[in-house]
Order: structure tokens, then sequence, then C-alpha cells
């Protein structure tokens, strides 16, 4: 799990997240507050006999008194008492939105490929071009990238070896298996702004590799004395 910096905090991102499988994936998460009143429906309201004073008031007598119907909650009358004051509320509902991305895996190859003899070096190469996922937050322009940060190679006779490209030969006869490791770091762009570096990073394995490795036999010339 990573947290989201204070730019994407500052562009309404709540919250960012990644995860490791097969595939590196990543998530960037943002939440729009919307303000409602609740809606009014127009209907016809009872009415009442209301008394006022001529200055509009129920509590500063005049020498002439208003007496007429009006809607029922449409003013004070005269006799009436005086409610506390309300306070108008609206409702904050949220809104959210996912932009989700996936790196896809590296690929591991080697040369010459099928067979190589005993103590024979191969090439074995990784790839994995830079990716970059487009998407949306809010109808807004969001990219998530992933990039290759570093490579090593695992193989099954219990050799480690850093680098994208490496020549590994075998002493054993039989078959031998290589798997390269990709330590991929993200990156991620909301909004046409800048990119946001380092946001999350873990490492994907690629496809495993089968060699076999074979012992040719020789032949022994010999020579009469």
């Amino acid at each position: 799990m990573a947290s989201c910096d204070l730019v994407a905090a500052a562009l309404g991102v709540c919250g960012c997240s990644g995860s490791i499988g097969d595939e590196l994936e990543y998530q960037i998460c943002a939440v729009k507050q919307i303000e409602s009143s609740k809606s009014k429906v127009s209907v016809e309201k009872p009415k009442r006999l209301c008394r006022y004073y001529t200055n509009g008031t129920i509590d500063t007598p005049t020498l002439t008194v208003i007496e007429t119907y009006i809607e029922v909650g449409q003013r004070l009358c005269i006799g009436d008492e005086v409610p506390e004051p309300r306070t108008h509320s609206t409702s904050v509902s949220e809104l959210e939105t996912q932009f989700r991305a996936k790196s896809s895996r590296p690929t591991a190859t080697w040369q010459p490929g099928g067979e190589i003899e005993i103590e024979v070096s191969a090439t074995f190469t990784a790839e994995y071009p830079t990716r970059v996922v487009d998407g949306e937050l809010f109808g807004q322009s969001a990219s998530i990238r992933f990039r290759a940060e570093s490579f090593r190679w695992t193989f099954s006779d219990g050799t480690r070896v850093a680098g994208r490209e490496v020549e590994k030969g075998f002493s054993e006869k039989g078959e031998q298996t290589a798997t390269a490791h990709v330590l991929l770091s993200v990156d991620y762009k909301l909004w046409g702004e800048s990119w946001v570096i380092d946001a999350f990073s873990g490492e994907v394995a690629s496809n495993e590799l089968r060699i076999g490795v074979i012992e040719i036999p020789r032949r022994t010339l010999l020579v009469a004395g």
C-alpha cells in the first residue's frame, strides 16, 4: 500500500494503492463532494385567517389592523407564538471514481535457443518497455506509467546474476530454467500536471525459460607407438 503525496491530495485524490502479483497493479481513487438540498414539490397550501398591524408587525400595535386570508406558514399573525430560529441544512454526498492500470509482464529470451553443451555460455536477455496507461478521473485526463528500474536473473542451479543481459553456462546436463525479475517503478499524472515520480514500486517475474543442457560424447584418438 502506498500513500498519496501532497500534490495528489491537493488535486482531490483520496488514496492510491498498489499490489504485486504476476503483474504490478496500481490504482488511483478520487472523491468529489456534492452539496444538495431537498427538492421542494409545489403543492397548494391551506389558508387561514390572519390579523396583523398595518406596520407589518404582530407586537407593535397601530390604529388599524389588517385582516386577510393567507397561506399557512406564510407569515406570523397576531396571537401566534414566535418560533425558534432554524438553520437551513444541506446534505453532502460523495461521488467516488477509480482509475486502475496493470504493468504487463517482462519478456525473457535466450540465445542460441534450443540446446547448449555443458560449460558453453548462452546469452539471456530481459525486456520491459516503458508502459503508459491513459484514463480519466471525473472526466479529466489521468495517466499511470510503469518503467523498469533494475533487472536480475535466477537460474535453477542456484546462480543469481544482476543485469538486463547476462552470459551464463551450466556444468550439469539436463533441463535448466532461468527467470528474469524486473523492479518496476510507478509514476502517475493527473489533469495535465507534471508526473508524480516513484509513487509505488515492486518486482515482477518474467516468463520462465527452459534450457536443454547436453553433453556430446568425445571420441578418443589412439595413436600407435
